[in-house]
């Protein structure tokens, strides 16, 4: 049998070490799995002036790099990876979504390989927080119909678990769906193109699933509201209501997977609950408090 042609997404901007690190992990396992797979990498480097851009051409993969505008973030930089993977002229068995601060181990090998065993659904790498068995980012499973945007992370159990959708720092999407989907919807700036691209995916019948066992590890990143709890008034205005991370994509998000009849109640609980964050607040609300 023919190695599978893998696609591998990345966008990148001013963390060369942390880059640098992950992708040659990922150059050390695809040499355990030549003959198997081939990897073609295609990353976007979005405006970085540290010096990432010539250190990635040190790593030992095939690797296509696309300069970015400096101000794409996740999900358009990972659009234009898409894109720049499309127009290659190759043909890819499955696209990985790929980020570049994880640090893969070697159960990636029997994640690879299990995803060879079924390429017809998705297949989601979970990812622990570094020096810890804790969870960081894996798949979301929706807590009820009436709270379409309640989610939770499934308990590993050494199987394949079942998700409705899930966080993109490694997932392996099979060409026909993701091209069907048209790759992540870049109408998103930098969140929720993940979590949107697996709910997609599901309406078209294909199914996500996490791998048993983390793959690597993955520092949870600060969450919006950790961040505006300890900013000053005019950053805090920043990160809630301008780019990128105001409240444009989640209103899409809401307008996507949400109940439609209830959008408008939605789109000003949002808003009002982002104004109410600019307020200031004890220690005991920044800590309760999420955006």
């Amino acid at each position: 049998m023919s190695a599978m042609r893998i696609a591998v997404l990345v966008t990148v901007h001013n963390r060369v070490a942390v880059t640098v690190n992950g992708l040659s992990r990922l150059a050390d396992l695809s040499k355990l799995l030549a003959g198997e797979f081939q990897f073609r990498v295609f990353l976007v480097d979005d405006g970085s002036t540290d010096g990432t851009g010539e250190r990635v051409r040190e790593v030992p993969l095939d690797l296509t790099q696309i300069r970015g505008t400096g101000s794409l973030y996740w999900n358009r930089g990972m659009a234009w990876a898409y894109r720049a993977a499309r127009d290659s002229g190759d043909r890819f068995d499955a696209y990985m979504l790929y980020n570049d601060d994880v640090v893969l181990d070697n159960n990636f090998i029997e994640f690879m390989r299990q995803f060879k065993d079924d390429s017809t659904n998705i297949l989601v790498g979970a990812f622990r927080e570094p020096g810890s068995d804790e969870i960081s980012y894996s798949g979301f499973v929706r807590v009820r119909r009436l709270r379409p945007f309640a989610f939770i992370n499934p308990e590993l159990d050494q199987r394949l678990v079942p998700v409705d959708t899930f966080n993109g720092n490694v997932v392996l999407v099979p060409s026909r769906a993701f091209e069907a989907l048209g790759g992540l919807d870049p109408k998103y700036t930098h969140a929720y193109g993940d979590l949107d691209l697996g709910l997609r995916a599901k309406d078209i019948g294909v199914s996500s699933f996490v791998f048993g066992v983390p793959i690597g590890s993955c520092e949870r990143g600060s969450s919006l509201a950790e961040r505006v709890a300890v900013a000053d008034i005019r950053t805090r205005w920043k990160l809630l209501f301008g780019f990128p991370h105001g409240p444009r994509s989640y209103l899409r998000f809401v307008r996507k997977h949400g109940i439609t009849a209830f959008f408008p109640l939605y789109a000003v609980g949002e808003i009002a609950r982002r104004a109410r964050q600019l307020l200031p607040r004890s220690s005991s609300q920044d800590a309760n408090s999420g955006l």
